[in-house]
This record gives C-alpha cells, structure tokens and sequence, in this order.
C-alpha cells in the first residue's frame, strides 16, 4: 500500500516551480496557465504573481494578466565593497564568486566607467519599456472608454428615435388642450 505525501511546499515555492517550467517549455506565463499548472485557486496564484512583479522583481508584466520571466531568478549573491587605506584600493567580494583586490585607482575607475555604461543601458530599456507599458495602458482605457461612449450613444440615439415616434403618434391639437379637435355646433 502507497501513501500519498503531501506537498511541503510554501505556495510561493509551487508558482515559482510553475514559472520555470513553464518558461522551460517554452510556454506563456499567463495567470490561466499558472493556475492549471499549480493547481491553485486564482487568488492565490494572483497574490503570489502580485508580489513578484511589484516586490521582488522576478516576473514583469507584459500585459494584463501575461508576465514575463525576468533573467537572474534566483537569491542574490551578497556583494561587499571595501575601501583600504590610502593608496585607494579596493576589494570587491561577491558571495560564491570570490574576491577581486584593485590596487591601482585607474583600474577601478575603468570598472566603474563600464559599469556606469551597464547600468545606464539598463535603465534606458526599462524606461522605455515601463513607457510602452503606459501607453499599452492608456490606449487600452483609451478603446474601453471609446466603446463605452459609443454604447451610450447608440443607447442615446434608440431613446431619442422611441421619443420621437411617441410624438409622432400624438395629435398635436388635442394634446395642447385648445378644444380644436371639435367642430362647435350652434344651438338653435
């Protein structure tokens, strides 16, 4: 006899495993698929996906409901910074990478040169991508409200056609109550 284990798993753990297997295969990470592939109620995955696109980075959305995997998943490696004496070198330590003595003040600077370019790079794509996401967003508010007001102005136009013929149907005499409808007839 087999007995079924539960899984251990924290729900952020089981979305996480979802996400890069979904991305493994190459298939859209949707909050439909992720709720399929988890088995998790939609609240849960969308809580989950919430907190790793606005907190933690991992996910970007690209449109409602559609994310992307964002590269580098995983923890961050600690990364220390000390600065020795006077001759200005300095020691960068990255957790399981190791460790990088500079001694001469032009090589760091030379580091810190690419690396501002890196960085600038980087920030420019985000710009221009949080950008497009804005104006995905203002065109799709954009069309919502576009065929919202066309509704009501199709709504607008049938009350207005149904007004019309109810006045259409009146005699315009008799409704203004001057006793026009009738011929007078002269008692003799």
């Amino acid at each position: 006899m087999t007995t079924l284990s539960k899984d251990t798993r924290t729900s952020r753990q089981i979305v996480l495993d979802a996400i890069a297997e979904l991305a493994g295969l190459g298939h859209a990470i949707t909050r439909e698929n992720l709720q399929a592939t988890t088995g998790l109620t939609q609240h849960i995955v969308d809580d989950n996906v919430s907190r790793m696109v606005d907190e933690e980075g991992t996910l970007r959305r690209v449109r409602p409901g559609v994310y992307e995997l964002v590269r580098g998943i995983g923890k961050m490696p600690n990364v220390y910074f000390t600065d020795i004496g006077e001759d200005s070198s300095l020691i960068i330590e990255v957790d399981d990478c190791g460790k990088l003595v500079i001694n001469d003040p032009r090589v760091a600077r030379k580091i810190a040169e690419r690396l501002s370019g890196n960085y600038a790079q980087n920030l420019m794509l985000e710009m221009k991508y949080q950008f497009g996401m804005v104006s995905q967003d203002l065109m799709l508010e954009l069309k919502q409200a576009k065929r919202e007001l066309s509704q009501r102005i199709a709504e607008l136009e049938a009350e207005k056609s149904n007004l019309a013929r109810k006045l259409a149907e009146r005699p315009t005499q008799s409704s203004l109550g001057l006793g026009f409808d009738e011929p007078a007839t002269s008692q003799h």
